[in-house]
């Protein structure tokens, strides 16, 4: 008992670490620390005298962590235990171990693949958009395996048997690191489409290449969409919006004490073509701010709808055992207007998008000509 309770009270420390000073301090003063320690103490010495089942300890650890971050309130905080963490430090940095593939489920519930990555595996390998998944390693797919078809050790082996059309085939694919496309380009008669899915690491080169080759093709105009993006790494965003925007700042943080200071500025070089921005109720955080600067600095209309309205920024704390907490700790102001948190960014132009169409915009299978809001972008450019 005395191992789990000095287990618990590092991650206390810790978590109060975590916090600004004046936090803390409240904390202690109001014995807090003191009174948490005796109830979990007085809970656990009643369940090992009395509970008839086997405890976990490892679960028992991880369900009083999350209790804890729980308990402050903050819907954007949130405990990682070490493994946790490894996936979520993954997806910030735009790099997988896996085949390369995007997954959905078609009407009959089948597994459907989305699209598949650049130099990845299964391109390698000839897997195509639309094949269906039958069985992996000759067992039948269900909700619990669908994830060892997308990750895996590096090097390590998996067999998939693959419907295309009533053509039945294997394919065995060896994991690599695999780089997710989070950009996806193309033109549109004079138009240059921009869709950002998520702001990673990666992102900000992927984000380079499809501007210099819309450009090279001759793009007199850029649509940038970013619907459904929750956001992602404040440091990629400012890089790509640093290739936007000319000289000044970008984006402001206050902490809980009201100290000020600049996450990101950008230099004299942008981009002088018309833009819109297409948005909608799924757009957050980092994509509110890459929407926000773009029309702060006169470079972009917003069409679509109100953001999402979250503009308070995260820190983590990494955990003596490799986990990690992230609590919010700042405001993330854009480059001159409010904060925009619970507020939202509002469009210059409203466009809905009725349920059906947005339905087939998450699976990427809406068409152009039938989505309102870049028809509405389209229009507005010739305007």
């Amino acid at each position: 008992m005395k191992k789990i309770l000095s287990k618990y009270l590092a991650f206390a420390v810790c978590a109060v670490v975590a916090w600004a000073g004046g936090m803390g301090f409240a904390f202690f003063q109001l014995g807090g620390f003191d009174s948490l320690n005796m109830k979990l103490h007085e809970i656990d010495q009643y369940v090992r005298g009395s509970y008839l089942g086997k405890i976990d300890e490892k679960s028992l650890f991880k369900c009083a962590a999350n209790g804890y971050v729980e308990g402050l309130g903050d819907k954007y905080a949130k405990y990682y235990t070490s493994d946790e963490w490894k996936k979520w430090e993954d997806f910030n940095s735009g790099v997988i171990s896996g085949i390369g593939i995007s997954l959905s489920t078609n009407d009959k519930g089948e597994l459907i693949v989305v699209s598949v990555y650049p130099n990845s595996p299964a391109a390698a390998a000839g897997i195509q958009a639309g094949d269906v998944i039958v069985k992996v390693d000759e067992i039948e797919i269900t909700k619990s395996n669908i994830s060892k078809i997308l990750k895996g050790e590096v090097g390590s082996e998996v067999s998939l048997t693959i419907d295309r059309n009533g053509d039945v085939f294997e394919r065995t694919l060896v994991r690599e690191n695999v780089e997710i496309p989070s950009v996806e380009y193309f033109m549109d008669g004079e138009n240059g489409y921009v869709k950002i899915d998520v702001f990673t690491d990666s992102s900000a080169r992927q984000f380079e290449e499809a501007l210099l080759n819309l450009q090279s093709k001759g793009a007199q105009a850029l649509i940038f969409d970013v619907r459904n993006n929750g956001g992602g790494t404040i440091s990629s965003v400012c890089k790509m919006l640093n290739m936007l925007i000319p000289s000044g700042i970008i984006a402001t943080q206050v902490d809980l004490n009201g100290r000020e200071s600049v996450l990101g500025t950008s230099d004299e070089n942008e981009i002088n073509l018309p833009m819109v921005v297409i948005t909608n109720e799924n757009t957050a955080s980092a994509a509110e701010l890459f929407v926000c600067d773009l029309k702060d600095y006169g470079k972009a209309r917003q069409v679509g709808k109100k953001t999402y309205g979250k503009g308070v920024l995260q820190t983590t704390k990494m955990l003596g055992d490799g986990g990690a907490i992230k609590v919010t700790t700042a405001y993330f102001n854009p480059a001159k207007s409010e904060n925009f948190n619970e507020v939202g960014v509002i469009p210059d132009i409203d466009v809905d998008l009725s349920e059906d169409k947005e339905k087939l915009y998450l699976n990427s299978k809406l068409n152009l000509c039938d989505d309102d809001q870049y028809q509405a972008s389209v229009k507005l450019l010739q305007n």
